[in-house]
């Protein structure tokens, strides 16, 4: 039998052709052997689907999980590149590491399974039945090279959130600290290895908010270019990716400064500790003033100019996921930190409202439940949600705001219901006091 290939380009070109055909075997991914060097001019130059991870699975299927990949998974992870690393780079990079490949069709499929769970829809008749370890592959697999093993294990720990949210927010898996050590070398480089960083970034972020925890992955010493250069080059993939890995930082910094401050109270006022305040703070502005177009929004209103909106939230809409992921992670960053101000920091020059937290959590919400672009959603905006709404006393935006999660859960698949649950709990304890 000749071997059925897929390339980058097939997987386009098959995007409309038909359903796949109903099939219950299902795989995870395996789990990474030891990095080593590898030579890869002795691998396959396509994807062959009757290989090893194909005897899983019928060949349509197989398929389909490329395709589900590659228009609904990898969209949200490129949210903030315009490479498309893991829509494209990541999949040429399994052509060639078959390891690769069962990841990528496993965070797929768990990708389907959840989705449809809530959309009331499943055209595979998909079963969680059966499970693919190292041990059931050969043991003559070429090994993976440090950029292939770093790239498989975020794609298991894409697939372990996918599957479960809550679960995976509530256990919190232990980070790979030597892996992210390295990476967190290239976090300003343009490579493979950069997005894969910053996707680590993503998902721990996400975690340490719905949890008030401080994050646990290494941060670059400091933010990236000089941003109000960097909004003027020419290169828009830069542009756009250096802008929205700034606001991850920032976010990530303001996290860090609470929970050092809540850590140590008796240097809360140090002279050192309002100085990086200080420094944050201003950094978010200026983020916010040097914002080239494509993180500006299209459509900004509040809520009392909304007419025929009976919406409590200003409506806040962008043209591109980056802008809707790095605005609503620049409200966040100011949330955390102006609800650890230090009582000496002077900011009598700034406006009233950029000192108010609950100004930047309308904001928040009003990017939020106006988002309602699969692929302009992120784990880390879910959880930014949930800070935002503790601040929230009315009971018609509290209903409000459920309605959203909701619809967010059935656009996204992801379930934080547990979650909510303590979320209604914040507010009747609000009631109460």
């Amino acid at each position: 039998m000749v071997p059925y290939v897929i390339t980058p380009d097939s997987i386009a070109a098959n995007r409309d052709h038909g359903q796949a055909n109903k099939d219950t075997d299902t795989y995870s991914t395996p789990r990474s052997k030891p990095w080593r060097e590898a030579n890869s001019a002795s691998r396959s130059e396509a994807i062959n689907l009757n290989s090893v991870a194909g005897s899983y699975a019928t060949r349509n299927y197989r398929l389909e999980l490329l395709r589900h990949y590659r228009y609904q998974v990898a969209p949200w992870l490129d949210i903030c590149d315009l490479r498309h690393t893991f829509g494209i780079k990541v999949v040429r990079m399994a052509m060639s590491a078959e390891q690769l490949l069962f990841g990528i069709m496993a965070l797929s499929q768990a990708s389907i399974i959840e989705t449809s769970a809530f959309q009331q829809q499943n055209p595979w008749s998909i079963k969680q039945t059966a499970e693919l370890t190292v041990e059931r592959l050969p043991l003559s697999m070429p090994p993976l090279d440090f950029t292939e093993a770093a790239i498989l294990s975020l794609l298991q720990a894409l697939q372990n959130l996918v599957s479960d949210v809550s679960q995976t927010w509530r256990t919190r898996p232990n980070s790979d600290v030597g892996l992210l050590e390295v990476l967190v070398q290239d976090a300003y480089k343009s490579n493979i290895l950069s997005a894969a960083y910053w996707m680590f970034v993503r998902l721990e972020l996400g975690i340490a908010l719905a949890n008030d925890m401080a994050m646990r992955i290494p941060l670059p010493s400091t933010p990236t270019h000089y941003l109000p250069l960097l909004a003027r080059t020419g290169d828009v993939s830069e542009r756009v990716s250096h802008f929205t890995h700034t606001a991850l930082w920032l976010c990530a910094k303001a996290l860090a400064l609470c929970h050092q401050r809540e850590m140590a109270h008796d240097r809360s006022t140090s002279r050192g500790s309002v100085e990086d305040w200080i420094l944050t703070f201003r950094e978010l502005v200026q983020w916010y003033e040097s914002r080239p177009h494509e993180f500006q929004p299209m459509v900004e209103m509040d809520s009392e100019c909304l007419s025929g909106s009976d919406s409590e939230f200003p409506l806040l809409l962008f043209a591109k996921g980056a802008g809707t992921f790095s605005n609503q992670l620049y409200h966040t960053a100011l949330v955390l930190l102006l609800q650890c101000k230090p009582r000496t920091a002077q900011l009598q020059q700034y406006q009233s409202t950029l000192l108010s937290p609950l100004w930047h959590a309308q904001r928040i919400c009003g990017i939020a439940l106006n988002n309602d672009s699969r692929e302009s959603w992120d784990p880390c905006l879910l959880a930014s949600l949930l800070i935002a709404s503790k601040y929230m006393t009315h009971e018609t935006q509290q209903q409000e705001i459920l309605r959203g999660f909701q619809r967010i859960t059935k656009i996204t698949g992801w379930d934080i219901s547990q979650y909510l649950v303590d979320l209604r709990d914040d507010w009747s304890t609000l009631e109460d006091a």
